[in-house]
């Protein structure tokens, strides 16, 4: 199965133009995806956050190190470069290095300038740099050694990396254990339509009011599991369920292979129970689908505005745990009316 790895590339970036571009050509050329700078936008995180987020999500660390340290990273005094370098190690991310040869700084010195060389933080520089040569890594004079390296490399990483990567889904084959698990849905499926179908009928002609449905649904219980409970397992009412994941209702939850865990839990335990009272109904799935949707109908919608107003009144009218009562004495004149007689002057 063919798998693409992303690749992060990491370097100093003004005076390593050409060998960034060479990197990135013989990652595409490999087959591979490359990520690095030239995909960062502004936000609110701190800009090596942002670094961090994006090599957690690649397969490969690849570090260009040519003549220069780079810019610094306020909090560690370090350079960006190297936080990255560490960070990847320290993620166990497998990494390989391209350096630039004394012959390269020369030819680069001729071009572009002294500016090509580290000025400010020399001794930093050549302290990382003994540290990346006491790896194993190649070495450069030219952008085209960049290439080379890349080829020569990224295809001996790949073959080690067992089951990492991107893979089209075109070429992904289900497992026995997945058709296993889709069958007992498809199953599930049609048991729950059969059911659903009943209920309907049934609700349709039961012609049961608003009283009535509120009374059972608040008296009826559920168990919440922790996961979907911040943290907790709780019991609590279907009714105060239903209006805790009104807005997973409202926009349908399905049974699908791709569902999430939460979604999948309250189709069944929260939108099913709602469907034999006409509060939920099927939502719209492709053809020939071996999986459904449920999402609160008109009706429920209408039912779970007009419970959440009258849950709320309740709520508003109780009186709030540890205030006073008035004494029998205060009662008694807050109940007398005030004198018909004169008022004194």
């Amino acid at each position: 199965m063919r798998r693409k790895l992303r690749v992060f590339v990491s370097s100093t970036y003004e005076d390593l133009r050409e060998e960034r571009q060479a990197a990135v050509e013989a990652i595409l050329k490999a087959g591979h995806i490359p990520a690095g700078m030239e995909l960062f936008t502004a936000g609110s995180r701190s800009q090596f956050d942002v670094i961090k987020h994006w090599i957690d999500e690649s397969d490969v660390f690849m570090l260009i190190l040519g003549s220069r340290y780079g810019s610094i990273e306020p909090t560690s005094g370090l350079s960006y470069v190297e936080q990255e370098f560490s960070y990847a190690r320290g993620m166990g991310k497998p990494f390989f290095s391209v350096v630039l040869t004394d012959a390269g700084r020369e030819a680069k010195v001729k071009t572009h300038g002294t500016a090509v060389i580290e000025q400010a933080n020399v001794p930093l520089y050549h302290k990382f740099r003994g540290v990346v040569t006491s790896h194993l890594c190649a070495f450069f004079a030219t952008s085209v050694e960049v290439k080379l390296a890349v080829l020569e490399t990224l295809p001996q990483i790949s073959a080690n990396l067992d089951g990492v990567g991107w893979v089209a889904a075109a070429d992904v084959q289900p497992s026995r254990e997945v058709m296993k698990e889709l069958t007992m849905l498809s199953e599930e499926n049609r048991d729950l339509r059969a059911q659903l179908a009943t209920a309907t009928k049934t609700a349709a002609s039961a012609e049961v009011n608003y009283d009535e449905i509120y009374r059972v649904l608040l008296n009826q219980k559920l168990k919440v599991p922790g996961k979907f409970a911040g943290g907790k397992d709780m019991e609590t009412s279907l009714l105060r369920a239903a209006l805790a994941f009104a807005d997973d209702l409202a926009r349908g939850v399905a049974n699908s292979y791709g569902s999430s865990e939460s979604d999948v839990w309250i189709m069944y335990n929260v939108a099913s129970p709602l469907a034999s009272w006409g509060l939920s109904e099927h939502g719209k799935v492709p053809n020939n689908v071996s999986y459904q949707q449920l999402r609160l109908s008109k009706a429920g919608i209408a039912f779970l505005n007009r419970a959440r107003v009258q849950l709320q009144e309740q709520q508003a009218s109780q009186p709030r745990p540890g205030s006073p009562k008035p004494s029998s004495g205060e009662s008694q004149r807050a109940g007398k009316r005030p004198s018909r007689g004169k008022a004194s002057k």
